[in-house]
């Protein structure tokens, strides 16, 4: 599995075909009540860290995309990648405390119970916790 990251933290993840919606299907949810949960995510245990980021992890035919937690363009960002076929399929959050680095995630309520969007949402955090140990270029 490839990835390319870019320096500016958003992270593209080569995807399995199939999280794109059918023809004539539509989400459940709007997509404002979708960046709710991403804001709801982040709380007051927080604090307890010295470091944390969270963010919606949106899929398309044959990559993933991420939209950060505090972006203040997040909503139209999600707006833009629902119009371009993207589905968002959860949130990740990693948390640093001292050197341990943390990665969570959390399928969105549509995807709960979906074993291949928690492998697909767990793998992404493998490719960023190797991004993180090893470097960019070796991932």
């Amino acid at each position: 599995m490839a990835c390319v990251c870019r320096r500016e933290y958003q992270y593209y993840l080569i995807a399995r075909p199939g999280y794109c919606l059918e023809e004539g299907e539509q989400m459940t949810r709007t997509t404002e009540e979708v960046i709710k949960d991403l804001d709801y995510a982040v709380d007051e245990n927080d604090a307890f860290c010295d470091f944390t980021q969270t963010a919606l992890v949106v899929g398309f035919q044959h990559e993933c995309k991420m939209i950060f937690h505090g972006d203040p363009d997040r909503n139209h960002k999600l707006n833009d990648m629902v119009r371009d076929g993207g589905i968002p399929l959860g949130l990740i959050k990693v948390a640093r405390i001292g050197k341990d680095i943390q990665f969570l995630t959390e399928p969105l309520i549509e995807f709960r119970g979906n074993p291949e969007t928690q492998e697909l949402l767990t793998e992404l955090c493998n490719i960023m916790g190797k991004q993180l140990a090893f470097g960019y270029k070796d991932t």
